[in-house]
């Protein structure tokens, strides 16, 4: 088994994160889920041009039990009144 602390994964040119960097950011993106108001079994829509961010904010609400329901970051606002709650 690969070692937490040593291996790296690179999600784009330059960037590398450790499993464990990694580990600790989506903890991260979780408490600041939580203080914004999310909370398990809440949902998140996201609407950003893909990005390591995205799959980070995605992670994480994997992570904690969160609907994430990501939106084209050209979605218009039209687009964005039609979804359900």
């Amino acid at each position: 088994m690969a070692n937490k602390t040593t291996t790296r994964s690179r999600f784009r040119r330059g960037k590398e994160w450790s499993y464990l960097e990694l580990d600790l950011l989506l903890n991260k993106c979780g408490v600041w889920l939580a203080l914004n108001g999310v909370r398990r079994n809440g949902a998140v829509v996201n609407i950003m041009p893909n990005c390591v961010e995205c799959i980070v904010i995605f992670l994480s609400c994997l992570r904690f039990g969160i609907s994430y329901a990501p939106l084209p970051f050209d979605a218009k606002d039209l687009d964005i009144k039609k979804m359900r709650y």
